[in-house]
């Protein structure tokens, strides 16, 4: 089959769905790599797939789906350090974002407009912050520190939360700005901390923040902490992993964090699925072993996330309210939803 007429199925199937429809979507690891979408998980034929046709050398790292939009930021770990591409649901094309076949250029998070990302470019040579518009190509390289290591944008698309180090001993600090860089405001400032991976709750009122010590340390021991938007009311939720780079990840109706931590405090090695339930205020570590980071159900019913097996990866479903993980699709990775 010709990768033209794989990019019609593709979009005939999209079109197929309504836009409220969610579509589920993974990654095929099997006689190479493909996107595969279905109505629903299990490992029956999709009814789309996209092989990926990867550059030499280079080898696939992270899927990550934008908001409101068949499009995924592809990560790929090439030789000269992480590029990112895009995959277009609507068309099936598989591009590199930036024309530079030297450049490294890592993803760091989708405006909610599903219309633009914002990428670090250039770490190994001249590193800076930029954001990208697909529709009109539009780029601009943001007034921002080069040393930004994790940024995230409110769920309105006004904000960004960004967080950076000086370098290794020196600590972190975390920043607010408008959705270009403009108008920066420190938020959050720690000498012997690294501040991050941070996210927005779904309200946008919320921040959920890992915090671990700036040390050599490849896996140190991190905690999961919550604060307000205006860096107060700041409070310590539990252990946490903090040598993986798993962001913590908020249920789409704001009422649970899922995020990977330790099965005792100070167990830096182990990574299981935890969740802090936000009425409760109680913490819940699973005996799931994740070695992607997961996805939450649209509906909030439970969690998505790779687990290695059996010289193999594993697509598993933790449902909340039968607390127990199941395996879905075996040989492959990164899966989730699609509005």
């Amino acid at each position: 089959m010709t990768r033209k007429l794989i990019a019609s199925l593709f979009l005939l199937f999209l079109a197929a769905c309504s836009p409220a429809q969610p579509v589920f979507y993974y990654i095929k690891i099997a006689n190479g790599i493909s996107l595969n979408l279905a109505r629903q998980p299990g490992p029956d034929q999709p009814l789309g797939q996209v092989p990926l046709s990867l550059p030499a050398g280079c080898g696939f790292w992270s899927l990550n789906p934008g908001p409101g939009s068949s499009r995924f930021a592809v990560e790929l770990a090439c030789p000269f350090g992480t590029v990112t591409y895009l995959l277009d649901g609507a068309t099936g094309k598989f591009r590199a974002l930036i024309d530079d076949p030297q450049l490294d250029y890592r993803f760091l998070a989708w405006h909610p407009n599903g219309g633009s990302i914002y990428l670090k470019a250039g770490t190994l040579s001249s590193p800076r912050i930029t954001r990208l518009d697909f529709v009109t190509g539009w780029q601009r390289d943001l007034p921002i520190s080069p040393f930004v290591y994790d940024l995230d944008v409110s769920p309105d698309g006004k904000s960004l939360l960004f967080s950076l180090t000086p370098g290794l001993g020196l600590g972190s600090e975390t920043w607010v700005s408008d959705e270009n860089g403009g108008k920066a405001q420190k938020l959050w400032s720690d000498p012997q901390n690294i501040f991050g991976p941070a996210r927005f709750s779904p309200d946008g009122k919320w921040i959920a923040f890992i915090l671990s010590p700036d040390s050599t340390d490849m896996n140190p021991a991190g905690q999961l902490w919550q604060m307000d938007v205006r860096g107060g009311n700041a409070r310590l939720i539990g252990a946490a992993d903090a040598g993986r780079g798993f962001a913590p990840l908020w249920s789409p109706d704001g009422a649970w964090i899922a995020f990977v931590g330790p099965k005792k405090a100070g167990e830096a090695e182990s990574s299981f699925l935890s969740f802090y339930n936000m009425k409760t205020g109680l913490v819940t570590v699973t005996d799931a072993i994740v070695a992607d980071a997961p996805a939450w159900k649209f509906d909030s019913a439970g969690v998505y996330f790779t687990a290695a097996g059996n010289d193999t990866m594993n697509v598993m479903f933790y449902d909340l309210s039968a607390s127990r993980a199941d395996l879905l699709l075996s040989g492959a990775c990164c899966a989730g939803w699609i509005h």
